[in-house]
């Protein structure tokens, strides 16, 4: 027999349970999204890095094969013009002087500006080339990789990473 207490008993979630329930999903939100923005600009980053990786290897074989790295421009080292690499990610790749690539980021995220660069410079220690790179913006430093460092506050020569391309 059923007595009519059992009647009255509601199902469901009590509106204090609810509220817990938004407030979790509120905290784990406002951790997790700007989490994944900077996943994302990073991996932006880790994919502009093989567009210059192809031009690095270029550099590298010009300089095997004359001894020099020629005058800046793309032109001197057989690559297209710099606007020709534009595309989602970034807004030119041009030769510099002394073999330099510079590459030019569109606005991957909240602190890219439109002409913030990436500069790589080679240098020939023992015998070997090597690529260090220098960041335009202080604001973009977490994004790149550590051997990156911003172009107004290194002292000294910057960190050298070998390259696997030459």
């Amino acid at each position: 027999m059923k007595t009519l207490k059992d009647k009255n008993k509601t199902k469901g979630f009590t509106l204090i349970e609810l509220m817990i329930v938004i407030a979790i999903i509120g905290v784990l939100t406002t951790v997790a999204v700007p989490m994944y923005q900077d996943y994302t600009v990073r991996s932006k980053v880790a994919a502009s890095m093989s567009a210059v990786n192809s031009v690095k290897f270029i550099a590298a074989e010009t300089f095997a094969r004359s001894g020099i790295f020629p005058d800046a421009g793309n032109e001197n080292y057989g690559l297209p013009a710099k606007e020709v690499y534009a595309d989602e990610l970034i807004s030119s790749i041009d030769m510099l002087a002394s073999g330099a690539i510079q590459m030019v980021y569109k606005k991957l995220g909240e602190n890219f500006g439109e002409s913030d660069s990436a500069t790589f410079t080679p240098t020939i220690t023992g015998g070997m080339l090597r690529w260090s790179c220098l960041i335009s913006n202080a604001d973009i430093q977490a994004y790149f990789p550590s051997n990156c460092k911003q172009e107004s506050s290194t002292e000294g020569p910057p960190e050298e990473t070998e390259s696997t391309d030459s």
